[in-house]
């Protein structure tokens, strides 16, 4: 078996690997569709395990939980391929997807916009008529203190598409949350290439990637779906039969 490293350039679009927040302003976020191509060219394999462990529990993946009328969603993906040594890799990435908090966080960014859409508070200091005709969304509740988003004004006219936004994340928790999760474990995997401000290029329309990867022949990449397969089933696995390391210079 031999195993060879190759170089790549990857060209990413806008909208594949990063986005324009601003007038003048970019900024690398990682779209998942962005990660799914660098894997593709990396050669790592997404898993979706069946099961996954939520608080010391086994529970199906994804979980749904559902409290006082909020749901959250727990998924767990894997990553799992050869980092650019060479080396098996297995990113194992669990993430609870909660519609509520982001729902706190789009408020809170756009009351910076509008300063009186929304604000943090303590839920002792409103009043309890004010809290009957407004909303408030806990964040951090010691049992003693209940820091959270005030909306005061929920007929503002700027709410209107946040409501909408709130809404499609509940009706589709479950794709989001493993969207997320997947983007997460990709991300972290070592042969994904770091990205920073700079990478972009002048004109903010594409970036360009320098990655290595491995280059396997058919025995090898028949071994690591094997490999990937028992990871996803949570069995134990013998890397040592499977990987050696060429000498750097690619098959013709």
């Amino acid at each position: 078996m031999k195993t060879n490293i190759k170089d790549a350039i990857v060209k990413l679009e806008r909208g594949e690997f990063y986005t324009q927040v601003a007038d003048d302003e970019l900024s690398v976020l990682g779209t998942v569709k962005g990660y799914r191509k660098l894997a593709h060219y990396c050669g790592i394999k997404l898993l979706t395990p069946p099961r996954l462990t939520f608080n010391g529990e086994d529970r199906s993946n994804p979980h749904v939980i559902s409290t006082n009328g909020h749901i959250e969603v727990v998924s767990r993906k894997i990553a799992f391929g050869f980092d650019y040594n060479g080396e098996p890799v297995a990113v194992d990435q669990t993430i609870i997807f909660s519609p509520i908090n982001y729902l706190a966080k789009k408020l809170i960014e756009l009351a910076k916009k509008y300063p009186g859409i929304a604000e943090i508070k303590n839920m002792a200091s409103i009043k309890p008529a004010d809290l009957k005709q407004g909303m408030f969304i806990s964040m951090i509740d010691s049992g003693v203190t209940n820091i959270g988003v005030w909306v005061k004004n929920l007929g503002h006219p700027e709410l209107e598409n946040v409501w909408s936004e709130y809404h499609e994340s509940v009706l589709y928790s479950e794709r989001s949350a493993q969207t997320i999760c997947e983007r997460t474990a990709l991300k972290k995997h070592s042969a994904i290439p770091a990205f920073t401000q700079s990478m972009l290029s002048d004109d903010g329309s594409q970036l360009n990637v320098p990655i290595k990867f491995w280059k396997l022949n058919a025995e090898e990449s028949s071994n690591l779906s094997e490999m990937a397969s028992k990871i996803e089933l949570g069995k134990e696995v013998d890397v040592k039969r499977t990987i050696s390391i060429g000498d750097g210079k690619e098959e013709k």
